[in-house]
C-alpha cells in the first residue's frame, strides 16, 4: 500500500513538473508595454475618429509649477484628412532618469510629428509619472486636458518619509481632484478642436 501511495504521488508531482515549466515565447501588447516602461518610454494614444474633420487640432503643453504656468507651448496640427481611416494622436516620452533636467515629449499625428523640449528647474528634478485624465465626448472650441506628467509629492507613512503619486478617484477634465493640490510640478497636455 505504501508503494502504491508513493507511486501515485510520484506520478502526480512528476506530471505537474512536466507541464509547469513551459516557456511562452509569444509576446502580447501588455508585454511590450511593460518592456517599454522599464526603458522609461511611455506611449499614450487618443482616438479622434468621431471628431468633425472641419476643425483644426491644437495641442497645448503647459508646464505648471505651484499652480502657475511657467512654460507654454502650442502646436497646430491642422485639420484631419477626410480619407484617414484612423484619426489618432500619439504622445510619447522618454525620460532617462527621475533626476533628468530635460524632458522630451513627442506628439505624433498622421500629418506630422514633432518633439517638445522642457528644461526642468533643479527643484523639480524628482520622480514624475503620467496620469490620464478621464475622457468623455469630444469637445469643440474648448481647451480640454488629456493627461499630465506630474511630480511625486513628499508624505509621511508610519513615521517614514515617502514619495507618493496615488489617487483616490479619477482625475476629470475639470482638474479638481484633491490630490492635484499636492503636485508642485506637472506638464499638462490638452487639446482644442476649433474652426
Amino acid at each position: 500500500m505504501k508503494r502504491f501511495t508513493f507511486l501515485s504521488l510520484f506520478f502526480i508531482f512528476y506530471s505537474t513538473l512536466l507541464f509547469s515549466q513551459k516557456l511562452v515565447t509569444e509576446l502580447n501588447s501588455g508585454d511590450i508595454r511593460s518592456a517599454l516602461k522599464l526603458a522609461n518610454i511611455e506611449i499614450h494614444k487618443f482616438n479622434f475618429s468621431e471628431a468633425d474633420t472641419v476643425h483644426n487640432l491644437t495641442i497645448y503643453l503647459d508646464e505648471i509649477a505651484d499652480d502657475s504656468i511657467i512654460n507654454h507651448k502650442e502646436y497646430n496640427f491642422g485639420r484631419w484628412s477626410n480619407d484617414l481611416t484612423k484619426r489618432q494622436l500619439k504622445i510619447m516620452s522618454k525620460i532617462d532618469s527621475a533626476k533628468d533636467s530635460v524632458y522630451f515629449i513627442t506628439l505624433s499625428h498622421p500629418g506630422m510629428q514633432l518633439s517638445a523640449r522642457f528644461d526642468i528647474s533643479p527643484e523639480f528634478c524628482k520622480n514624475h509619472a503620467w496620469m490620464d485624465v478621464k475622457q468623455d465626448e469630444i469637445l469643440y472650441d474648448k481647451k480640454t486636458p488629456l493627461l499630465f506628467f506630474g511630480m511625486f509629492w513628499e508624505d509621511e507613512f508610519n513615521g517614514q518619509k515617502v514619495y507618493r503619486f496615488c489617487w483616490g478617484e479619477e482625475v476629470t477634465r475639470e482638474m479638481n481632484n484633491v490630490s492635484l493640490d499636492q503636485i508642485d510640478h506637472m506638464i499638462l497636455v490638452s487639446y482644442e478642436l476649433k474652426d
